[in-house]
C-alpha cells in the first residue's frame, strides 16, 4: 500500500482529478443556495366574500411553492373601502388603500382597484384566487435579479422593536425605497356582518404595520421602529423588509424574520441579551 501511495502521477492527471472532484461539489453548493424571495401583496378585505379563497391559495403556495428555489413572503393589506358595506374590518387602513391605488395609477396604468388583487414583486397583478395566473407570475419572478438584504431586529422598549436593514449588491445603482412590515400568521377573524357575516376566516401574512425605513448610513443601511400588536402571540409575528426601485416600484430584494426565531420576549424590562441584534 505504501508503494501505491508513492506512485507518481502526471500533473495533467492530478488536474483532471481535481476538476472532477469540484464538479461533484457543485450540486451540493447549489442545493444550499438561499431561495429567491418573491413578495406577494394581497389587497383584501374580510368584508369581501371573494377574498377567503385567496387566503387559502396563498397560504398553500407558501407551504408548497411552485418552484424549489423561491420563498414566498405574504403581505395581506386590508383596504378600507369595504368598511361601509356592513362590517368594519379591524385590520383595514387608508394607507393600504392608498398603496393599492398607487400601483393602479403608476404601475398598471388602469386606475382600477378591486379585491382580492394580488401584486407580485410590485410588477404583475391578477385576481388573488386564480391559481394558474398566480403560479405563473411567481415562476416568472423566480429568475429575476435579487438584491441581498440583511435584517437585524433589536428590542426597543416593552412593545416595540427596531429593525435595521443592510443592503448588498448594486443598491447604489438606482434610487430605492426600503419598507418594513410587522405581519401576523394564523389569524382567525369572526366576521360579524357584511358578505362574510357569521363566517370564521383564517389567513396568514396579515400586515399590522407598514412603514418606510429611514436612511442610517449612505444608501446601504436603513432603520425603522415597529410596534408589537396587542394580544398577538410573539410566535405568530414576523418582520418583513423589502426593497423597491424608484419610480418603477419593482421589488428587487426582501427577507422575513419570524420573531420566534429571535431571542425577543414580551418582558417589560428586557435584558441586555434580549436587546442584542438578531441577524437573519
Amino acid at each position: 500500500m505504501a508503494n501505491f501511495i508513492k506512485t507518481t502521477r502526471s500533473p495533467g492527471r492530478r488536474w483532471r482529478l481535481l476538476v472532477a472532484a469540484l464538479a461533484l461539489l457543485v450540486p451540493a453548493a447549489t442545493a444550499w443556495a438561499a431561495p429567491r424571495p418573491v413578495v406577494l401583496e394581497l389587497f383584501t378585505s374580510n368584508g369581501c366574500s371573494s377574498c377567503p379563497p385567496a387566503y387559502a391559495l396563498l397560504s398553500d403556495l407558501r407551504e408548497n411553492p411552485p418552484a424549489d428555489d423561491i420563498e414566498l413572503i405574504l403581505l395581506n393589506q386590508h383596504v378600507d373601502y369595504w368598511d361601509n358595506l356592513g362590517w368594519v374590518d379591524p385590520f383595514s387602513g387608508a394607507k393600504y388603500t392608498d398603496r393599492q391605488r398607487g400601483y393602479a395609477r403608476n404601475v398598471f396604468g388602469s386606475g382600477r382597484v378591486y379585491t382580492p388583487q394580488l401584486v407580485v414583486d410590485g410588477q404583475r397583478e391578477m385576481v388573488g384566487s386564480r391559481r394558474g395566473e398566480v403560479t405563473a407570475a411567481i415562476k416568472a419572478q423566480a429568475d429575476a435579479a435579487n438584491l441581498p438584504v440583511t435584517l437585524n431586529i433589536a428590542r426597543d422598549g416593552a412593545r416595540a422593536v427596531t429593525a435595521t436593514v443592510d443592503l448588498g449588491g448594486n443598491a447604489r445603482d438606482g434610487a430605492v425605497q426600503v419598507w418594513l412590515a410587522m405581519t401576523q400568521d394564523d389569524v382567525v377573524t369572526q366576521v360579524g356582518g357584511g358578505e362574510n357575516g357569521g363566517r370564521s376566516l383564517h389567513e396568514d401574512g396579515v400586515v399590522h404595520q407598514l412603514v418606510p425605513a429611514q436612511v442610517v448610513a449612505g444608501q446601504q443601511r436603513y432603520s425603522a421602529q415597529l410596534s408589537l400588536p396587542s394580544r398577538a402571540p410573539v410566535a405568530s409575528l414576523a418582520v418583513v423588509a423589502f426593497v423597491q426601485r424608484v419610480p418603477s416600484r419593482a421589488i428587487v430584494g426582501a427577507t422575513r424574520t419570524p420573531l420566534s426565531q429571535t431571542s425577543l420576549s414580551l418582558k417589560a424590562s428586557p435584558t441586555q441579551q434580549e436587546l442584542a441584534s438578531i441577524v437573519h
